[in-house]
């Protein structure tokens, strides 16, 4: 973030390898009258974003600069950051409600008018896709995904049904595209062995993890680090995570694939 910071307000590209006291200085000297947005925040929470948001609530007592975080898993930073940081963010709350499936049907309707496609989608597809999900990003790739493989001239709610498994694979790929190959292997080795209804432990997905690797002749990484992948696919809302104790470690996960987006 800083790196993506720096190549900002100064107008240079700057690689990776700086130190980042020496990143900070030169933005403290270029950086005025800006708003930072910082979207999916939970990534930074789960990876000691707590100095960085601290850095950046400070620039507030001597420029004119304002952070808008966005969260999907936290409602409130009060739990998430320390007493410190809390105090000096100073944060005002805004909650964005659900789409409705009234609303969902508006923008999906809107969205046909920039789709590049000759096909007429009819009124019961719209309201099949609104009525199975709340979910716009995946709202949208279902629908595209019909589109674009759907040899009709005219979707229907039938064609709709058809491809909702695959727009789900489809809809997982397209949240993991920025991540690292071993995300997707990780996500296909929980989806080997549950089916949305049966939860299985972290050592039995890290063996079936493992097996995947050595089949697409990649080199497996740590539990260790595994574990914040797993971390990673749940703060994607793409699997569920229930905390037990009485691993092999003291504690233990139970993780849940979710199939229903």
């Amino acid at each position: 973030i800083l790196q993506q910071l720096y190549n900002a307000v100064t107008g240079d590209e700057i690689g990776t390898g700086h130190h980042p006291a020496e990143l900070k200085e030169t933005i403290d000297d270029h950086l005025a009258n800006a708003v930072i947005v910082l979207d999916e925040i939970d990534f930074l929470l789960a990876n000691g974003g707590d100095d960085l948001l601290y850095y950046l609530s400070r620039q507030t007592h001597d420029t004119q600069v304002s952070t808008i975080s966005i969260s999907a898993n936290h409602p409130d930073l009060i739990d998430e950051v320390d007493d410190r940081t809390y105090s000096s963010l100073h944060p005002h709350r805004i909650t964005v409600d659900p789409y409705t499936e009234s609303e969902l049907r508006g923008v999906l309707t809107a969205k046909l008018d920039s789709f590049d496609t000759t096909k007429t989608v009819t009124p019961d597809a719209i309201h099949e896709i609104a009525a199975t999900t709340t979910n716009a990003r995946f709202a949208l790739i279902w629908l595209q995904h019909v589109l674009a493989t759907t040899e009709d001239s005219v979707v229907t709610a039938d064609h709709i049904n058809a491809m909702y498994a695959t727009a789900v694979t489809r809809y997982r790929s397209r949240l993991l595209q920025d991540f690292t190959p071993h995300h997707h292997i990780l996500l296909n080795a929980i989806a080997d062995l549950t089916d949305g209804t049966d939860a299985v432990n972290t050592g039995d997905v890290y063996n079936r993890y493992q097996t995947r690797c050595r089949k697409t002749e990649q080199d497996c990484l740590t539990e260790r680090r595994l574990s914040d992948f797993i971390t990673h696919l749940n703060l994607l809302n793409l699997i569920d995570i229930d905390h037990y104790e009485g691993g092999t470690t003291g504690k233990t996960r139970h993780i849940t694939l979710i199939t229903e987006p």
